[in-house]
């Protein structure tokens, strides 16, 4: 799957036709939980949008601690810088929790949590931005500017939050030959310093904490058989 950080279109509304009514995703925020889902394509037309954010954060309690459950393929890099930055004002503490793939310009909201968690069977993915562009020669040059300098910003969030070095993150946004960036499991995301924690998914604790009150009250009403004889 090759998952994209496209360059944002100049006035994106303008070139939307009057007609065109794309299916927006129901509410993306639990005001019991103070949770903001982040669980679709990133973009201003369709998935979810800087605004949308915007909006759901204003119905949420800013007095309390925010959690943002990402699961998402990425999409356009500035609307996600935005929803980034609009997290990073909360100004109680911010949990980010990778529940199946943070991608692309998600992997980089997955960053501004002062918790990062990740599902231990969840990915988390970085890549260099890339568009489709058309035009000249001069504007294919500027074109590769504006995407340099953009890889340049990815690298400095990824860096900031991370155990590694400039030239790692450079490593892993570029890829080995022929891919296109870098898929992480969650222990590698969680040694790289991208994740602090790894969440348990087996439920294996709660499983066990559940048999054992059963397990005594059986050991119990044996034991009761046993000293009266019967």
């Amino acid at each position: 799957m090759r998952t994209k950080l496209t360059l944002p279109k100049v006035n994106d509304n303008r070139h939307k036709p009057e007609n065109l009514e794309l299916e927006k995703i129901g509410e993306i925020h639990n005001a019991a939980t103070n949770t903001l889902h982040i669980n679709d394509e990133i973009d201003s037309w369709f998935g979810i949008s800087a605004d949308d954010v915007k909006n759901a954060l204003s119905e949420l309690d800013d007095s309390q601690p925010l959690r943002v459950v990402i699961d998402s393929p990425g999409g356009s890099v500035y609307e996600a810088i935005s929803i980034h930055n609009q997290i990073a004002e909360w100004p109680s503490e911010v949990t980010t929790h990778v529940s199946s793939l943070a991608a692309s310009a998600a992997s980089f909201i997955a960053m501004v949590g002062d918790k990062r968690t990740i599902a231990d069977n969840a990915e988390f993915m970085i890549h260099n931005a890339w568009t489709i562009a058309a035009g000249n020669a001069v504007d294919f040059r500027a074109f590769a500017g504006m995407l340099e300098k953009i890889d340049s910003n990815l690298a400095d969030m990824y860096e900031r939050k991370s155990n590694l070095s400039r030239e790692e993150v450079v490593n892993l946004l570029n890829g080995e030959e022929g891919s296109d960036g870098t898929y992480l499991n969650a222990q590698e995301a969680l040694d790289a310093g991208f994740m602090t924690e790894v969440i348990d998914t087996s439920r294996k604790d709660r499983k066990e904490s559940k048999n054992k009150p059963r397990l005594m009250r059986a050991k119990m009403k044996l034991f009761a058989i046993d000293t009266n004889g019967k």
